[in-house]
């Protein structure tokens, strides 16, 4: 479903990817996006995108626009403290855990532009993005959350741990 997204999980886990597995600026940002990929085959849930009308959500207010960008400013923020965070503990190369990130977060990005603007490049990644993507599951908000911060946190103590 690319009507969601978590930025946090993403971003730290292409970060430090591309810190570990990459000497390369390109190389570093396509890491971020392979373990985008890798992350979303994993059972999710996420938080909903309320910003463009969509079949699951025909009817957007002011106030769903107003409320997800809060919650997509907030996980940005998280995912920018933590990535920042992680280059500040490890040995890892500032500039290829930045370029990490960024790949990491850039299907997302690309997805919720594609939402906005639907043309046939955008139509295309919104079909690549969706076909990575688990299928629907029946988990609860908490224990997703749970999972995810698992995750992240798990991440970022391997980073720290062997590096």
């Amino acid at each position: 479903m690319v009507n969601n997204m978590v930025i946090t999980p993403h971003a730290v886990t292409g970060a430090v990817a591309a810190g570990i597995l990459t000497g390369h600026p390109l190389t570093a940002f396509v890491a971020g996006l392979v373990s985008h990929f890798l992350l979303d085959m994993i059972p999710h849930e996420e938080y909903p995108v309320k910003l463009f009308p969509s079949p699951e959500y025909p009817q957007i207010t002011t106030k769903d626009r107003a409320i997800s960008l809060l919650i997509i400013g907030i996980d940005a923020l998280a995912a920018s403290v933590i990535t920042l965070w992680v280059v500040q503990i490890t040995d890892l190369d500032p500039t290829l855990v930045l370029l990490g990130a960024v790949g990491g977060v850039m299907p997302d990005v690309l997805a919720v532009t594609g939402m906005a603007f639907p043309f046939l490049p955008l139509n295309w990644w919104l079909k690549v993005h969706t076909f990575f993507h688990c299928p629907p599951n029946n988990l609860t908000v908490a224990s997703s959350l749970f999972s995810q911060i698992g995750l992240t946190a798990v991440v970022i103590t391997a980073a720290y741990l062997f590096l």
